[in-house]
């Protein structure tokens, strides 16, 4: 939605500008971000009375495509205190320590790093820091199977 309150159509020039400009700066803080947006799903009860075309609230695409985006924002949810230290001892431990998150990237490296899990020289290097498509991609043989020494890796 434009500041007048027009609604345009997000072009991939502009979504790409958005995610540019707001989303990832936003998670690289370690900010989860979250899109406000709406659309009209039906128009009237009397449409529903007349029985006229009544979404179908099963079908994720017909309820999650075609919103207006009003807003995005970011929220913090901050590492708790013990957290750092609590990787400190596991690394004196021998214990390696790795973080599976359903987060952005940027947002999953921005807590990994506030948590002490990486560090400033890891962020130089290759760090392992991945989507699960990618992790999923690691793991599989060429027939979708979970290779043997990962499933040893997981029992252990």
């Amino acid at each position: 939605m434009a500041p007048d309150g027009s609604v345009e159509k997000l072009s991939d020039a502009s979504r790409s500008k958005l995610l540019d400009t707001v989303v990832h700066p936003m998670a690289s803080t370690g900010l989860r971000t979250i899109c406000s947006a709406f659309k009209d799903v039906v128009a009237s009860f009397d449409a529903v009375a007349d029985e006229q075309q009544v979404p179908a609230f099963d079908d994720e695409d017909c309820i999650t495509g075609g919103l207006t985006c009003l807003a995005i924002f970011g929220i913090e949810d901050p590492v708790r205190p013990e957290v750092p230290s609590a990787i400190v001892r596991c690394r004196q431990a021998g214990i390696t320590v790795r973080m599976v998150t359903g987060d952005n990237v940027d947002t999953a490296t921005s807590i990994a790093a506030k948590c002490g899990i990486i560090t400033a020289e890891d962020l130089e290097g290759n760090v392992a820091v991945m989507e699960g498509l990618e992790f999923n991609q690691r793991i599989r043989n060429e027939k979708g199977e979970v290779r043997e020494r990962f499933i040893r890796i997981i029992r252990n």
